[in-house]
């Protein structure tokens, strides 16, 4: 088992770097990504070098290289409308609806928009 492990250890990296990828998924803040990048370089490190320790360094270069660099840029692209989403009741006004119920006077009825009613 240990021969098997030491003979393939690229494959340690690659699963950490899935399940990091996973992780993600469930963050959104792009960090957790950073470091399956530092994972997949140490699995390209141990394609070349046998050397733990080369293969430790060369992820901990490419996952600071990816937080320092990679991730504003990447949080500038996936989140530059944040501040003009709008949500809730105001993500309706101004919006064409369909009457569904018809509203009383001083009543309740329903109006449908994008589908929600």
């Amino acid at each position: 088992m240990i021969g098997f492990i030491s003979d393939n250890v690229w494959l340690i990296w690659a699963l950490i770097s899935l399940l990091c990828l996973v992780l993600e998924l469930t963050s959104g803040d792009f960090f957790i990504i950073s470091l399956g990048a530092g994972c997949v370089g140490g699995a390209i490190a141990s394609a070349f070098s046998d050397s733990i320790v080369i293969q430790v360094i060369v992820f901990a270069i490419v996952s600071l290289v990816s937080v320092f660099y990679v991730r504003p840029m990447a949080l500038k692209f996936f989140h530059r409308d944040v501040n003009k989403r709008l949500s809730n009741a105001d993500a309706i006004v101004g919006r064409t609806g369909v009457v569904t119920e018809a509203i009383a006077a001083d009543g309740f009825g329903r109006v449908q928009i994008d589908g929600d009613s």
